[in-house]
């Protein structure tokens, strides 16, 4: 996933209504890119590259491209995944 960043391991960080947020490289600092993954179509997903200046670009599942990584994070909000009653039970600690 990020191995052109140099950062070729992902590490999940969490669920925004259903999609896996999953991210190779540092939250600040250096390049880093994000993947948000339908897990009941791992075919469904999305990236969003932010930079090391803080900026960044991705598409949403709107279709629509997103130059602020919160208004890419209210994409994946606006267009939730179908979430299985059971993963609903595992989530809620």
């Amino acid at each position: 996933m990020g191995r052109d960043l140099g950062h070729p391991e992902a590490a999940f960080k969490r669920r925004i209504h259903g999609w896996l947020l999953w991210r190779a490289g540092p939250a600040r600092g250096a390049a880093a890119r994000y993947l948000a993954v339908d897990p009941a179509r791992p075919g469904s997903s999305y990236t969003y590259d932010l930079r090391p200046d803080g900026s960044g670009t991705g598409a949403g599942p709107s279709g629509e491209t997103h130059d602020r990584f919160r208004t890419w994070k209210e994409d994946l909000r606006d267009h939730p995944v179908a979430v299985r009653a059971d993963e609903r039970r595992q989530t809620r600690g």
